[in-house]
């Protein structure tokens, strides 16, 4: 019987070297041991099918912490957006909307703004250009 092989984590800064040897630019972030500030996600790279389980599991963990906070999604450093990274911003809306708070969007990138317009989201969720101007708005 064929057991299935286990899987060797490598360290990022192991995947970074490598890549950047193979002449491949590549940004490493991981989201899983950061601590989650002033209700700030920040979000690097597309949104997609691949990726918006990762924002998931953030907007979940921030509204366990502070179920009744707003959140801010920060979406600087996304220059791709479809329906699956959509689908997470309006779930985590709702949720908070239920529970008296909010969500903010920040997001300057001409294709996400063009989807979020496009989608109507914008006229929804309070969109802003820096996360600055979402903490003060």
């Amino acid at each position: 019987m064929n057991r299935p092989r286990a899987r060797r984590r490598i360290p990022s800064r192991d995947i970074a070297t490598l890549c950047q040897s193979s002449g491949v630019n590549i940004r490493i972030t991981s989201y899983d041991n950061e601590p989650v500030r002033k209700g700030v996600i920040p979000f690097v790279g597309d949104l997609d099918a691949h990726t918006a389980p990762t924002l998931q599991k953030a907007v979940d963990r921030t509204i366990a912490s502070a179920p009744a906070s707003s959140i801010i999604i920060d979406l600087t450093d996304v220059p791709f957006i479809d329906s699956s990274g959509l689908s997470v911003i309006v779930a985590a809306h709702s949720r908070l909307t239920d529970a008296g708070a909010g969500v903010r969007l920040v997001a300057n990138s001409p294709r996400v703004t063009k989807v979020l317009a496009l989608t109507g989201l914008d006229a929804i969720i309070p969109t802003f250009p820096t996360v600055e101007a979402a903490l003060a708005g």
